[in-house]
């Protein structure tokens, strides 16, 4: 699945936001939706190791050269930065980047609050699954092949890899899959907020489940649908939402909110933030216009980094979640995205996609005056990254520095000259 992935992220201007794109269902050589039954309907969804059939070994991808950018080029990270490299989670501390897996299978690190755990995603290809409708009379095939999509975690080195939800489950008369990805662990360590189809089994080609938040126990228990509306019905599959981040207080969640429609078109797409108790089903949309994406919290909760699309390009941005001003621009290449905040609040971590190539770069930012970008530097430069996977990043608390300093007023979103060209060290102003 991985390269697949790859492949639709770049097409799509490798964005953080391509998961609705990557909902495969095997059969043949067709794809189709996948879907997950509704517990109330009283299927099966708790798979025993022996009743279906084995999924077809992964291969492990042959292992790439890593290369290190030059050391005057090069950030240097405070505490540990997760990315994913040929399907493979990597960690970078310091300049010196470490393997975590091997299996090639991976996916969409994150962090667990103290750090000893990482949550991910493992995806392995299902063959030969018996279909819940199969009975030898209908148009669909009775047995498909499913991209299985499980929640994994392992301890900080690597070790302890351990499956915690199994995305393939018994239904009626045989076998379906659910999607799991992007999970984002609560700030108390109890919740897994994801992207999921939960919802129904499709029974034609064209009935599929939207893609959207949902939420589970930490230890992969109680997976739920978290009710949030979306645009798109009939044959115009929801695109669904993406990219959850729960903000430091665990009192809200920010992510991408389906604004497309799956083909009815409806313009670019809008963050949105619900709030605890997390009972309301339509969220707080960003009013200030479409086109922004993959919501990434400031450690103290009064930004967003994000991602700023047109119809052909992504760059980071600044928000004020209170205004939805834009207060920063942090890079104008379009070609910048998936942002991710350091504990610290003075770095931004984003991938950079150069043709074929994506790579992990650093924004540091200087945060005595308004939000401006002292230096902009690579991690990996033999482009590698996984576009569908955002960094992931973890500084224990006796290394944390000061943080942002909470009576600073924002930064004017017409102040300040625009920045100019892309990744570069040193510097550059943040402007709108």
């Amino acid at each position: 699945m991985a390269p697949i992935v790859a492949l639709l992220g770049l097409v799509l201007v490798a964005g953080g936001s391509v998961f609705a794109a990557t909902k495969l269902d095997l059969v043949g050589s067709s794809a189709a939706a996948t879907a997950t039954p509704d517990p109330a309907t009283g299927s099966d969804q708790t798979p025993g190791p022996d009743s279906t059939p084995g999924p077809l070994a992964t291969p492990t991808p042959q292992p790439t050269a890593f290369v290190t950018p030059p050391p005057n080029e090069q950030a240097t990270i405070a505490g540990e930065l997760l990315y994913v490299r040929d399907g493979n989670i990597w960690k970078v501390s310091g300049t010196t980047s470490t393997q975590l897996s091997s299996q090639g299978t991976d996916s969409s690190p994150t962090w667990s609050n103290d750090g000893s755990r990482i949550y991910f995603v493992q995806t392995t290809l299902q063959r030969g699954l018996k279909t819940p409708f199969a009975d030898g009379s209908g148009p669909r095939a009775d047995t498909v092949s499913h991209y299985a999509t499980d929640i994994m975690s392992m301890n900080a080195d690597g070790s302890g890899r351990t499956r915690l939800f199994t995305s393939k489950f018994k239904s009626g008369q045989g076998y379906w899959t659910t999607i799991a990805m992007q999970p984002d662990l609560s700030p108390d360590g109890k919740t897994l907020v994801l992207v999921s189809d939960m919802g129904e089994v499709p029974t034609s080609d064209v009935d599929a489940g939207a893609v959207v938040l949902a939420t589970m126990s930490a230890s992969g228990s109680n997976p739920k649908g978290m009710g949030i509306d979306y645009v798109g019905e009939g044959l115009y599959t929801p695109l669904g939402h993406n990219d959850p981040a729960w903000s430091p207080d665990g009192k809200s969640i920010a992510f991408t909110y389906d604004d497309k429609g799956g083909g009815k078109g409806g313009g670019l797409p809008k963050i949105g933030i619900i709030r605890a108790p997390f009972k309301k089903h339509a969220p707080e949309l960003s009013p200030k216009g479409r086109g922004y994406a993959s919501p990434s919290w400031s450690p103290d909760g009064r930004y967003i980094a994000a991602e700023r699309m047109t119809n052909n390009s992504r760059d980071i941005v600044v928000l004020d979640p209170k205004t939805w001003e834009e207060v920063g621009r942090l890079t104008t290449d379009g070609m910048s995205f998936a942002p991710e905040w350091s504990p610290n609040g003075d770095q931004i971590a984003y991938l950079h996609v150069d043709g074929l190539a994506v790579d992990v770069r650093v924004i540091t930012l200087d945060l005595s005056g308004d939000l401006t970008r002292v230096a902009d530097q690579a991690v990996t430069v033999d482009g590698h990254v996984q576009p569908e996977s955002p960094p992931a990043w973890f500084i224990p608390a006796g290394q944390l520095t000061r943080p942002p300093d909470a009576t600073r007023e924002p930064a004017s979103s017409t102040a300040g000259p625009a920045q100019t060209g892309g990744p570069a060290t040193g510097g550059a102003s943040a402007a709108p």
